[in-house]
C-alpha cells in the first residue's frame, strides 16, 4: 500500500485502510481474512486513539460480527458488548449504529437461547430504527424477523406471527417473489400459524415456502423434507387424511439417512393414524 511507504506504521489512516480491506473480505464471506485485517486495524487504532474512541467501537462491532458468522458466539458477545459500551458513551441515543449493535447482540443472545435478553436488545434496536429509517428499510425487515423468532421461542406465537408478517410486507417489496428470504419467512409464518391452530393459513404459507424451494434450491435436502412433514401435519388437522399421507410419504422419501430417527418415527406414526382415520 502507498500509505505504508509514506506514513508511520501506526498512523490511523493505515488502520482505516485495513478496516476497509476487512469489510471487502467480509462482503465476499472470507471471514478469516476479514478478522485478520480488523485485528490489524484495531491494533493501530489503539495507538492512535483513546480506547473509548468511536472508531474503536466500530472495529469491536465488526470483529464481533465476524465471530458471530464464524459461530464463536462467546467471542462475538465479548466484542459486541465492548462496542456497545463505547457507542453508548460516544453516540446519540438514537444513532443508527447503536441500533445495529443492539440488533446483533440480540441475535447472539437468541443463538445462546437467552431469549429474554435477546428480546430486550432487539426491541431497543427496533425503537431506534422505527424513528430513523424509512418504513420499507431492509434493516427494519430483519429486526421484525428477529423479533418474530424470539417471540416464537418464548411461545408468544401471535406476536411472532405479527412480526413475521411485518417483515414479509417489507421483504415482498425489496425482493423478487422467489427469493430465499421469502421462502424462509413463509415457512416461519406457517409455523406460527400452525402453533395457534390456524391450520389453513399454515398450509397456505408452507405451500408458498415449498414452491420457492422447489424452483430455486436443492430439492432433496432435509429442509424440503421438513416442509412436506409440516404440510402433512397441518392437512391432518383439517381432516384431509389422504393428502396428509401423500405429503408425509414425500417427506420420508427425501429424508436424509442421518436425520433424527425420532422424526422418522413421528412421521410413520402420523401416516398410521391417517390410514386408521380414512
Amino acid at each position: 500500500m502507498i500509505e505504508q511507504k509514506s506514513l508511520p506504521s501506526n498512523h490511523y489512516k493505515i488502520g482505516t485502510t485495513y478496516n476497509n480491506i476487512a469489510l471487502l473480505y467480509a462482503n465476499i464471506n472470507n471471514q478469516i481474512e476479514a478478522l485478520n485485517y480488523y485485528e490489524k486495524a484495531l491494533n493501530i487504532f489503539f495507538h492512535a486513539f483513546e480506547h473509548d474512541h468511536p472508531s474503536i467501537g466500530s472495529i469491536y462491532y465488526n470483529i464481533g460480527a465476524v465471530h458471530y458468522k464464524l459461530e464463536d458466539n462467546d467471542k462475538a458477545m465479548n466484542y459486541l458488548q465492548q462496542s456497545l459500551r463505547i457507542r453508548l458513551k460516544s453516540l446519540p441515543n438514537d444513532h443508527i449504529d447503536l441500533a445495529a449493535t443492539f440488533s446483533v447482540i440480540g441475535v447472539v443472545y437468541c443463538v445462546q437461547e437467552n431469549y429474554i435478553d435477546a428480546l430486550e436488545n432487539c426491541e431497543r434496536a427496533f425503537e431506534i430504527q422505527i424513528k430513523s429509517l424509512h418504513s420499507n428499510h431492509p434493516d427494519l425487515a430483519s429486526t421484525y424477523f428477529n423479533l418474530g423468532r424470539i417471540h416464537s421461542k418464548l411461545n408468544q406465537e401471535q406476536k411472532a406471527l405479527e412480526n413475521f408478517q411485518a417483515s414479509l410486507r417489507i421483504m415482498s417489496i425489496i425482493f423478487k417473489e422467489d427469493h430465499q428470504n421469502l421462502e424462509l419467512l413463509y415457512f416461519h409464518i406457517g409455523q406460527s400459524s400452525f402453533n395457534i391452530e390456524n391450520y389453513q393459513n399454515a398450509i397456505d404459507n408452507y405451500e408458498k415456502s415449498l414452491q420457492i424451494q422447489l424452483k430455486t434450491m436443492n430439492t432433496t435436502n432435509d429442509r424440503l423434507a421438513i416442509k412436506y412433514k409440516y404440510l402433512g401435519l397441518a392437512l391432518n388437522k383439517l381432516g384431509n387424511f389422504a393428502e396428509s399421507t401423500t405429503k408425509l410419504k414425500k417427506a420420508l422419501e427425501i429424508q436424509s439417512p442421518l436425520q433424527n430417527q425420532s422424526e422418522i418415527v413421528t412421521i410413520l406414526s402420523q401416516i398410521g393414524q391417517n390410514y386408521f382415520k380414512e
